[in-house]
């Protein structure tokens, strides 16, 4: 494969140009027939996205463990309001509850983090180890 046109075909994809676009200046250029441009124009399209994902992955991956810690932390540091609510007096436990309503906020945004965390895990996971 030229190097060339390999250069010629990576700095048109960044432009977002269209395939039929990039394969006329490819057939051009190189000589090509249009089948062969059109394969290799996909290959490398296919390659320069494999090697996006791997680099958007990294940090998807950590910033999705640093947010499922988080939020299971939050979670565990209010927990005892949970256990609040199954005690036999619920009356007085609500209105205390209500007076400690940033402990609820906690709790429902480590709950919220836990699971934003959860997916972007396994979403960067998937685009790991695609199956």
């Amino acid at each position: 494969m030229n190097e060339d046109i390999t250069t010629l075909i990576i700095k048109e994809l960044r432009k977002c140009q269209s395939h039929k676009k990039i394969v006329q200046k490819v057939c051009a250029q190189s000589g090509l027939n249009w089948k062969q441009a059109e394969q290799l124009v996909v290959l490398l399209e296919a390659q320069r996205r494999r090697t996006t994902v791997t680099r958007q992955s990294s940090p998807l991956l950590f910033l999705s463990i640093g947010m499922l810690f988080l939020g299971i932390g939050l979670l565990a540091f209010n927990v005892q309001i949970i256990f609040v609510l199954f005690q036999k007096d619920i009356l007085r436990q609500a209105v205390s509850l209500q007076s400690n309503y940033f402990g609820m906020i906690e709790l429902l945004s480590g709950l919220g983090l836990t699971t934003a965390g959860l997916i972007g895990l396994r979403k960067a996971l998937l685009y790991m180890f695609p199956g």
